[in-house]
C-alpha cells in the first residue's frame, strides 16, 4: 500500500560510537533533538516517533518537544499497569508530575492494542471502561486483535502483505 503524503525515516543501523564519529549522548542532546524536531516540524504537519518506554537521552529529550504522546498497550493487566507507569514517567519528564495525567501538560492518550472483546465477556480480562478508570488516561484508540495479522507477523510479513500472503 502506498500513501503519497506519508514519509518514513528509519532509525540508523548504527550508533555513532561504533564508527568513532562522536557519542550517542551528543547525538541525542537536548539541543540536537530540538534542532531535529524543529526541522521536521517545518516540513511536516505531524511527526510521530516510535520509541520504547525506556528513559534514555533520546526518550527524555523527545518528550520535552512533544505535544501529544500515545502510550500503546496490549490488552493485558501487566501491560496496562506498564502503560500507566509510562504516562506518569512522561508527565514527570515534562515537568507536570504524576498527578496531572489528564489536565495540563503533555496530552497523553492510551491506545489499546490487541483488544479481545471475547476476553472481556469471559471475564479473562478487563473492559475498556475499567482500563480507562485504572489508568486515568484518555482513550485514544482501540486496535482489535486480528489472528490473521498475528500469524502473518510470525511469518515476517508486513501489514500490507497480510491479504495477499506475498512477501
Amino acid at each position: 500500500m502506498r500513501c503519497e503524503n506519508l514519509h518514513f525515516l528509519s532509525a540508523p543501523a548504527f550508533y555513532p560510537e561504533r564508527h568513532e564519529i562522536g557519542s550517542t549522548a551528543d547525538s541525542f542532546s537536548r539541543e540536537a533533538i530540538g534542532t531535529f524536531v524543529k526541522m521536521l516540524a517545518e516540513r511536516f504537519e505531524y511527526v510521530i516517533f516510535d520509541l520504547p518506554a525506556r528513559p534514555d537521552n533520546l526518550y527524555r529529550n523527545l518528550a520535552l518537544y512533544a505535544d501529544t504522546a500515545f502510550v500503546v498497550s496490549l490488552h493485558t493487566a501487566a501491560s496496562i499497569r506498564a502503560a500507566e507507569k509510562t504516562a506518569i514517567a512522561l508527565n514527570e519528564l515534562t515537568g507536570y508530575g504524576k498527578d496531572n495525567l489528564t489536565s495540563g501538560g503533555l496530552d497523553i492518550k492510551l491506545i489499546v492494542n490487541g483488544f479481545r472483546p471475547r476476553d472481556v465477556k469471559n471475564k479473562d480480562n478487563v473492559g475498556l471502561y475499567d482500563i480507562i478508570s485504572k489508568t486515568h488516561l484518555q482513550l485514544g484508540g482501540v486496535i482489535p486483535f486480528d489472528s490473521a495479522m498475528s500469524r502473518a507477523q510470525e511469518r515476517g510479513l508486513l501489514s500490507g502483505e497480510v491479504k495477499t500472503g506475498k512477501k
